[in-house]
C-alpha cells in the first residue's frame, strides 16, 4: 500500500513541475511552442497543448488578469512579461500550499492537510499582491514628485514668453528623471505622421500610471490647442496644488515617524521608570494595610 506521505510529495512536485512548464510555455511564442512538442512527441499533426494555450490566451478572464497584471507591474516600474509574473506568482503560491500542507500531513492531521494548504496558498497569492500594489503606490508617489519640478520649470519657461509646447519640450529634453523620459518618448511619438497628439497620448499615459496630476496636465494642454487658451495660470496653479499635497504628505509622515518614536520611548523608558519612583510608596502602603 503507497505511503500516504510519500504520494503527498509525488503530487506536490508534480504539480509545481505541471505549474512551471504552463508558466514557461503562456510566456513562449504559440508557434514555437508547437513546433517543440510536436518535435518531442514525433507527430505531424498540432498537438492539444498549443490549441490549449491558444484557447487560454484568447478567454476573456485570462485576458483580463492578463491586462490587470500588465498595467500593475507597468505602474510599478517592473519590466517582467504579464505570464511570467503569473506563472512564477502560481508556482510560489502552488509549492507553499504544498509545503504547509505535507507539514500538516507529517504531524497526523490528514483531514486539516488540504485546507491548510489553501490558505497558505491564498496567503501567498495576497502577499505578492500587496507587495506589488505597495511598490506601484510608492513609484506613483516618486513620479509625483517628479512632476511638480517639471510644472515649475514650465511654469519658468512660460513667464520668459516661450510657447507652450515649446518650453515644455525645453523642460523635458534638459530633464533626467523617469517621468520625463516617459514624457519626451510620448512627445516623439506624436510627431510620428498620423499619430494621436500629445495630450492625447499624455493623458493615456496619466491613466496606465493612474496619475490625476498628469492628467490635468494634458487637459491644460488639450484645452490649449483647442481653443488656444492660456497655459502658464493652469500650470502654475496644478503646481501649487502639487507642492501643497506634497507638504501635507510631508507632515503625515514626520507625524509617523514622531509616534514610532514615542510610543516605543514611552512603553520601553517611561514605564520602567515610574514603576521605579511609585515601588517604594507601593510597597510601604502595602505594609501598612496588612
Amino acid at each position: 500500500m503507497l505511503d500516504p506521505t510519500a504520494g503527498a510529495l509525488a503530487v506536490s512536485a508534480g504539480g509545481c513541475s505541471s505549474v512551471a512548464a504552463l508558466a514557461l510555455l503562456a510566456q513562449a511564442p504559440a508557434g514555437s511552442a508547437r513546433e517543440w512538442l510536436a518535435r518531442r512527441s514525433g507527430a505531424a499533426s498540432e498537438p492539444d497543448a498549443s490549441h490549449f494555450l491558444q484557447a487560454l490566451r484568447g478567454s476573456g478572464a485570462y485576458a483580463g488578469l492578463r491586462r490587470r497584471a500588465a498595467l500593475r507591474l507597468e505602474q510599478a516600474g517592473r519590466r517582467e512579461a504579464p505570464e511570467l509574473a503569473l506563472g512564477i506568482a502560481l508556482l510560489a503560491s502552488f509549492a507553499s500550499g504544498a509545503v504547509i500542507a505535507i507539514v500538516a500531513l507529517l504531524a497526523g492531521d490528514p483531514l486539516q492537510a488540504p485546507i491548510a494548504g489553501a490558505a497558505a496558498s491564498a496567503a501567498v497569492l495576497g502577499l505578492l499582491a500587496y507587495r506589488l500594489a505597495a511598490a506601484a503606490d510608492k513609484r506613483r508617489q516618486q513620479l509625483l514628485g517628479q512632476l511638480g519640478p517639471i510644472l515649475e520649470l514650465v511654469s519658468l519657461e512660460l513667464s520668459a514668453g516661450s510657447p507652450p509646447m515649446l518650453a515644455l519640450e525645453s523642460v523635458i529634453g534638459r530633464s533626467r528623471s523617469e517621468l520625463a523620459l516617459a514624457m519626451r518618448a510620448q512627445l516623439i511619438g506624436s510627431r510620428v505622421a498620423g499619430s494621436a497628439s500629445f495630450d492625447g497620448r499624455l493623458v493615456l499615459l496619466a491613466d496606465r500610471l493612474e496619475l490625476p496630476a498628469l492628467h490635468s496636465m494634458a487637459i491644460i494642454l488639450g484645452l490649449s490647442r483647442d481653443y488656444g487658451s492660456g497655459v502658464g495660470p493652469g500650470i502654475r496653479a496644478l503646481a501649487a496644488d502639487l507642492r501643497r499635497a506634497r507638504r501635507r504628505r510631508i507632515i503625515e509622515v514626520s507625524r509617523g515617524a514622531l509616534n514610532r518614536v514615542l510610543i516605543p520611548a514611552a512603553v520601553g523608558i517611561l514605564l520602567p521608570f515610574m514603576a521605579i519612583l511609585l515601588f517604594p510608596a507601593v510597597a510601604v502602603l502595602t505594609r501598612s494595610l496588612r
